[in-house]
Order: structure tokens, then sequence, then C-alpha cells
């Protein structure tokens, strides 16, 4: 799943609209996307605190229907292409370090 620090966010949206370079739609996610587990086990780490097994699909399916399914448990493999093409350079390109920033620093 595609996820950006909010610090990454908002410098990338100030860069887009000031880079003349960038007209068109731009992802507006950080460089590595991770898979549901991986991100709820380094939140886990993050937070030092166990981490608790992903939702299961069917509880996303009975909560969402397949809209659901599609979006949280089939993902989305958005990338950054355009933002780093025109020279964007992210402060948190890893998840551990923006969830260290949003959560513990911030």
């Amino acid at each position: 799943m595609p996820w950006i620090s909010r610090a990454d966010a908002l410098r990338a949206l100030q860069f887009t609209v000031e880079c003349g370079d960038l007209a068109d739609a731009v992802n507006v996610v950080a460089p590595n996307p991770v898979r549901n587990a991986e991100f709820t086990r380094v939140l886990a780490q993050v937070l030092r605190r166990p981490a608790l097994a992903a939702v299961p699909e069917f509880a996303v399916r009975l909560a969402f229907g397949q809209m659901g399914v599609e979006t949280v448990i089939g993902g989305q493999h958005a990338l950054p292409g355009r933002l780093l093409s025109a020279g964007f350079a992210f402060l948190y390109p890893q998840l551990d370090g923006a969830l260290r920033e949003a959560l513990i620093q911030g």
C-alpha cells in the first residue's frame, strides 16, 4: 500500500506548485510502498508494542464489500515516478522513519 509522511506530502505539494515541469497528475506517495503485514510489523516496532495480526480479508469484505477488498487487500502500487524524475528528495523514504517522526518525534 502506498503511504507518505506528512512532512513529505506537504513538501511534495509545494514542489509541484513551484516546479514548472509538473503540469499533469503526480503521485504524492513515498517511493517504498509496503504490504499491510509489513506496515503492521513496522508500526508495532516503532511503538514498541506487539504486532497484532493483519486484518483478515473476510473482515474487510464484511465491512467494506468488494471495493474494500480491491483497495485494502489488493492495494495500489503507486510510485512517485514523476516527483523523483523532477528531482524531489524525500525526507522519509522508509516507513519506519516516517512513523517515528509522526508518532514519537512529531
